[in-house]
């Protein structure tokens, strides 16, 4: 919510522990936009414990 994109995306749940994914597919980005928004993301969430970023993957919990 605090980034100036605000790109599409999907919540999922799965597992027992409450598990949550949150799906983004930067369709409607620039390349050299995708690329700053993955940076940043990354810069700000990177270091968290239960945080993992993972790209071009199918995500969990949705139909493929």
């Amino acid at each position: 919510k605090e980034h100036r994109f605000h790109p599409k995306y999907v919540k999922t749940h799965w597992g027992r522990e409450g598990e949550t994914n949150y799906c983004l597919k930067l369709n409607e980005l620039s390349t050299s936009e995708h690329a700053g928004f993955i940076q940043e993301v990354r810069t700000m969430l990177g270091n968290k414990e239960l945080i993992f970023i993972s790209e071009w993957t199918v995500c969990k919990g949705t139909p493929e």
